[in-house]
């Protein structure tokens, strides 16, 4: 059956209607090409000039396939020839045309969506403006020059990485990659795989998203810990040597991370590994792979217990610090300790030793001993912390004392330390004493250094300088008379001196 030619038809509302032919094949079937859109500016009577050929004539000569094809009609007009189909540039389409070849993106491609025209990429414009959730983001922030670069990201397969961060000179910043400028809070976007963009719903299956914090290795050991790490373990899918040698470097990191992550804030924390807590221990224990993992893992917690317990000295070594930094080392030092006391007392770290155990592990011996002398580190540092917590309020007194007040407070803080040397468990040894004493001259001179004023002495300022400068040597003379006293006193008291 033969095709109708291209034509306008009025339908009587000052719309023209621009239909394309159809195309039949020899199986009778018809394949429809798309509607166009609505022309304007045109008269009726040079539209059906253009869709019908003047000499009538129209017909179709079957192709040698068999299919029908249009055949063009020409007319003359002066020396010049006309196709009957003539395509004019089309106004602003009333219905969108979605033509969007492969490998490319096309920012013409629009939907028609709550009765407004949008497009494509404005969709996921929007969808991206409300996933980047940044402290201090505004919306004047969102340049042209923002959107820019989240089309290239879209658009090259080579960008699989796309990252949002406040630049403190630059404001709303994005980077193709781990910026290098320094952040406090990150929104980052990953392709799955290199290719590109095209939709919305193609963006919210291809693309991952997440954020960092202000603390960065808090952020990652959550993300891995969380996600990745049950999603690696948990794959049945790899060979045993290929997972065993994954798994061995994924828990040696997870162990450095966690540690690193809280030691920042002065807390020993113990990686416990998640791979095998949920078989039982005598089957945990014939699987050699898994027992040298859960021995890895206890070597890092020895190393960790050594260093806490090799840290107990470190205020005595300290030389500049003063009685409130002795009495916040062994306060935090406490609380670190009660920590990991409460960490090995955790079932799973139980299930772990009883496998290592079972499996008769060389390590376990080495950790046993390490977490009973963490018990008496522990009850160390609560009595020194208890006895020392006496001091906490005449050193806060100390610490905002002028030069020519410091001389008053000195002796009660000398029989304060005096009673800690006589009745504590652990503070009693010379070097403790002596580390202790060395603070307090240490506070003493702070209080005469911050009262020197440099500026008044080179200014001229002679006379109110030189008062707080022999203020100054008279609190250090009175000090060095009553700390001499003191020693005389009890030298006659214990050993019979005078």
């Amino acid at each position: 059956m033969d095709n109708e030619a291209t034509a306008v038809i009025n339908n009587g509302d000052n719309t023209d209607t621009h239909l394309q032919p159809n195309i039949s094949t020899d199986n009778g079937s018809r394949r429809s090409s798309r509607i166009g859109s609505a022309r304007s500016g045109r008269s009726k009577a040079a539209s059906v000039r253009e869709a019908t050929a003047i000499d009538g004539s129209n017909e179709r000569k079957p192709s040698a396939n068999g299919v029908t094809s249009p055949k063009p009609d020409i007319t003359t007009n002066g020396d010049r020839q006309h196709s009957a189909v003539v395509r004019s540039k089309p106004a602003s389409p009333a219905v969108p045309i979605f033509d969007t070849p492969s490998g490319e993106y096309d920012d013409d491609n629009i939907n028609q969506e709550d009765g407004h025209v949008k497009s494509e990429i404005d969709s996921i414009l929007e969808y991206i403006h409300k996933l980047v959730t940044l402290p201090g983001l505004e919306e004047n922030m969102w340049t042209d020059e923002i959107h820019g670069r989240i089309r290239d990201y879209l658009n090259d397969p080579d960008h699989r990485i796309m990252c949002f961060y406040i630049d403190r000179v630059l404001g709303l910043s994005v980077e193709y990659g781990v910026p290098t400028n320094p952040f406090s809070h990150l929104v980052f976007f990953m392709k799955n795989q290199s290719i590109r963009i095209f939709d919305k719903e193609q963006f919210i299956h291809e693309v991952q998203y997440g954020n960092f914090g202000g603390k960065h290795f808090s952020s990652l050991l959550r993300l891995m810990s969380g996600l990745y790490a049950p999603l690696f373990f948990g794959n049945k899918m790899w060979p045993d040597s290929i997972k065993n040698d994954f798994a061995s470097q994924l828990h040696r990191f997870l162990a450095t991370l966690t540690d690193i992550r809280w030691r920042m804030e002065g807390i020993t924390k113990l990686y416990i590994p998640k791979e095998g807590l949920d078989i039982p221990v005598e089957q945990a224990a014939k699987d050699k792979e898994l027992v040298q993992r859960l021995e890895s893992a206890m070597v890092h917690w020895c190393r960790q217990l050594k260093d806490v317990s090799h840290s107990q000295d470190a205020s005595i070594v300290d030389e500049n610090s003063g009685p409130l930094e002795e009495i916040e080392f062994w306060k935090a030092r406490s609380q670190d300790l009660l920590g990991i006391s409460q960490q090995l007392d955790q079932q799973s770290i139980k299930q772990i030793t009883q496998i290592l155990k079972i499996a008769k592990s060389s390590y376990l011996s080495q950790f046993l001993k390490l977490a009973d002398q963490l018990q008496a580190n522990t009850k160390r540092a609560d009595n020194n912390l208890s006895f020392l917590l006496a001091l906490k309020d005449p050193c806060h007194e100390l610490a905002d004392a002028k030069p020519n007040e410091i001389a008053r407070i000195l002796p009660k803080m000398i029989s304060l330390i005096r009673v800690i040397w006589i009745n504590s468990e652990f503070y009693n040894r010379p070097e403790m004493l002596t580390a202790l004493f060395r603070k307090l001259s240490n506070e003493v001179i702070r209080r005469c250094t911050a009262a020197v004023d440099l500026d008044k002495i080179f200014d001229g300022n002679i006379i109110s300088s030189q008062k707080t400068l022999n203020e100054c040597i008279e609190c250090c003379q009175q000090w060095q008379e009553i700390y001499n006293n003191v020693c005389k006193l009890l030298f006659s008291q214990f050993f019979g001196f005078k």
